[in-house]
């Protein structure tokens, strides 16, 4: 009895200590502004997918347009989670389905801009990035049970 009691202890403190471990590591990420992150992501779509200096030109403004897009509603979902509004299952469609339109928008944009061994390379890309995503929040969610 004694064992599982000390076993329970030390499991609660050392989830204490990883649980403010990764909130400290979060604070100490650099936070950038939205034309460093701009620049960045169009300096390794170049070295990624060895983009021509129009279509830098091209790309650049695309992310710029997205990353406006998606402040706006980081902003928007930030400002209705600290009101505690619960969004209604009608405002969740309208989200997704917005969501699912502008990442439309954004891949006919990329089309254009990019020629087809690129854009097969982005397409690819996009679809990685997206599953490691997606592991990321199962395995943040796991962590949280």
């Amino acid at each position: 009895m004694k064992k599982l009691i000390v076993i329970a202890l030390l499991s609660l403190s050392i989830s204490g200590v990883a649980q403010e471990k990764k909130n400290r590591i979060n604070e100490d990420r650099p936070q950038l502004t939205a034309e460093q992150q701009n620049e960045l992501q169009v300096k390794k779509l170049t070295l990624e997918l060895d983009l021509s200096a129009q279509q830098q030109k091209e790309i650049a403004k695309i992310v710029a347009k997205k990353q406006l897009k998606r402040e706006a509603m980081r902003t928007e979902l930030k400002s209705k989670k600290a009101e505690d509004k619960k969004l209604t299952s009608d405002e969740k469609f309208v989200l997704k389905r917005n969501m699912l339109d502008e990442q439309i928008a954004h891949k006919n944009e990329m089309k254009k801009v990019l020629t087809a061994e690129q854009y097969e390379k982005w397409e690819k890309m996009s679809k990685n990035k997206m599953r490691k995503g997606m592991q990321k929040m199962k395995n943040a969610q796991r962590t949280e049970k």
